[in-house]
């Protein structure tokens, strides 16, 4: 990091400052505000060639943090040395390779786990968002949840925390772990969605102290309503109606 910074012409005393505000422990945390732009800023020769890249094989190249596709209307014959490969994991020896000198280049290396191609047949998931018809999250994140919400139930959350960190090795608290992926879930399947208020309810019930936000449904507000109606006989009559927010009948 600090390197990148000094190749802006930024003073070094002034760079390992920066640095130091930007890194806990020595390592840049993952999701801090300044993550975004130093991403970008390393990334920034490998964006423009990748790019350039794109347009000339006709496709389009977004990249998310590290994590980087290429999307088409036709066949991705072009980042391949040949024909694309079946649907699924693939070796990335198989890509382009031009596409691969640039990713050496500029420092990066593909990981051979994450390179997946699917065509419109297929299942389609970027950044783990299933992108098939609609936005969505993939069916084993949600299962993966329950699951965990359901050892915090049954063992209780200092057993199930002792497993987590054992078995995953977490940096954070059982807690805020769950907290991040039961809002991440919100965040993509909307609030009112039911898949979303069941688990923040189970959240919130084993976890009281970091509670999540769970709107209330119109059918939910309609039921909690008290309506009051005041109604005149004769001519000119007029009715009144008062709507109280917030109270229970």
């Amino acid at each position: 990091m600090v390197g990148v910074l000094i190749s802006l012409g930024i003073d070094r005393s002034v760079a390992e400052a920066i640095a130091a505000l930007c890194c806990l422990n020595g390592c840049l945390p993952q999701g801090a505000p300044s993550s975004p732009i130093l991403s970008n800023m390393i990334c920034f020769r490998l964006d423009k060639e990748l790019l350039e890249f794109a347009k000339s094989t006709r496709c389009i190249f977004t990249r998310y943090a590290d994590d980087i596709s290429f999307s088409s209307y036709q066949p991705l014959v072009g980042i391949f040395e040949s024909y694309p490969p079946s649907p699924g994991h693939f070796a990335p020896d198989l890509l382009n390779t031009r596409l691969r000198q640039i990713f050496n280049a500029n420092g990066f290396v593909v990981n051979q786990d994450k390179a997946h191609y699917a065509d419109r047949h297929s299942r389609r998931t970027v950044t783990g968002i299933r992108i098939n018809e609609a936005l969505n999250v993939d069916r084993r994140f949600v299962r993966n949840l329950r699951a965990a919400l359901y050892s915090v139930e049954t063992l209780g959350v200092v057993a199930a925390e002792a497993k987590f960190l054992s078995s995953h090795r977490g940096k954070s608290g059982l807690g805020k772990h769950l907290q991040g992926k039961v809002a991440w879930l919100g965040h993509i399947k909307g609030a009112s969605d039911p898949v979303f208020r069941s688990t923040a309810s189970r959240f919130n019930k084993a976890f009281p102290a970091l509670q999540l936000e769970i709107l209330p449904t119109a059918h939910e507000i309609r039921e909690r309503a008290v309506w009051l109606i005041e109604h005149w006989e004769g001519t000119g009559s007029q009715g009144t109606a008062f709507f109280m927010k917030g109270v229970v009948t």
